[in-house]
């Protein structure tokens, strides 16, 4: 695949590092949509798709799409990190796994370390608790960084594509008018 990649360009290490990141959150995706096919298939029984992101995440916008945000059903996307524990000690989860950091598992750094701020942090700016100016100026700027600004370039491509659009139609209609008189 890096092959046909480098054959559109001549690109960096940090052009590239991104993407690179991105894309085992999206082939396992694909592994997971495939075995939940294929054991429907087997078993006569709809396998579904369960996501893993929590409020906080999706809040922030701290997903891969196309990855990590894509799920048939969302088991988890109403509690914060603190009450996922909660759910899971209720469960009797293994600490080992209730208590892991959670991190990305593609950068070697846990998830608050990546963001910036704690998911505690994100819980309280959520519930209007959180008094910290500095934490919510970051907690903010991954609010636009991750949410607002994709959103606002989608609109502004979707405006252009429509005006474009409008505006070719009047200059046919004038074009033809102007012509035929």
């Amino acid at each position: 695949f890096k092959e046909e990649v480098n054959k559109l360009g001549d690109y960096t290490e940090e052009q590239l590092k991104n993407s690179d990141i991105n894309i085992k959150p999206r082939l396992r995706m694909s592994s997971v949509y495939y075995m939940a096919a294929l054991m429907t298939a087997l078993t006569g029984k709809v396998y579904l798709v369960a996501g893993t992101s929590n409020k906080c995440e999706l809040f922030v916008g701290y997903f891969t799409k196309g990855g990590d945000n894509v799920c048939d059903i969302r088991v988890i996307s109403d509690l914060t990190k603190e009450e996922v524990i909660k759910v899971g000690e209720y469960l009797k989860v293994p600490e080992k796994v209730l208590y892991k950091a959670p991190s990305d598992g593609l950068t070697n750094k846990i998830d608050e370390d990546k963001l910036g701020v704690k998911y505690s942090d994100i819980a309280l700016y959520m519930d209007n608790k959180l008094v910290d100016k500095e934490i919510t100026n970051k907690i903010e700027t991954k609010i636009f960084f991750f949410i607002i600004q994709p959103c606002l370039a989608s609109l502004l491509y979707h405006v252009l594509t429509y005006f474009s659009s409008i505006l070719k139609e009047f200059y046919m209609y004038w074009h033809r008018g102007v012509c035929l008189s």
